[in-house]
């Protein structure tokens, strides 16, 4: 669940922000190109590495054993399933009454 306290959500949001604004940007230097292209698929390749390094950053960091791996796996579970719930489904439910129901039950 990602709902960590406010006090501890301050120290990472301004780390995650810079991360998120480099995603899919042109590079120069190490440093985003100011006004550069958004390149959509390099933004995909983008987060894939980024979620990859921080995880292989923290086994690296905390050591390996299964029941880590097996933790891991669950918060990217989590993750994916309440992006999807509180996301992508609000988006869905919009393009069903844009669009009209598919399900007749």
């Amino acid at each position: 669940m990602p709902y960590i306290q406010e006090s501890r959500r301050y120290h990472f949001d301004k780390q995650i922000g810079h991360i998120v604004e480099s995603l899919g940007q042109d590079f120069l230097g190490g440093e985003p190109i100011e006004g550069g292209d958004f390149d959509e698929n390099q933004a995909k390749g983008d987060l894939n590495y980024v979620i990859c390094t921080i995880v292989n950053s923290f086994v690296n960091l905390h050591g390996e054993k299964y029941h880590r791996y097996n933790d891991l796996i669950g918060v990217l579970e989590c993750s994916k399933a309440e992006i999807y719930r509180r996301l992508i489904s609000n988006y869905e439910d919009k393009a069903m009454i844009k669009s009209g129901e598919v399900f007749k039950l």
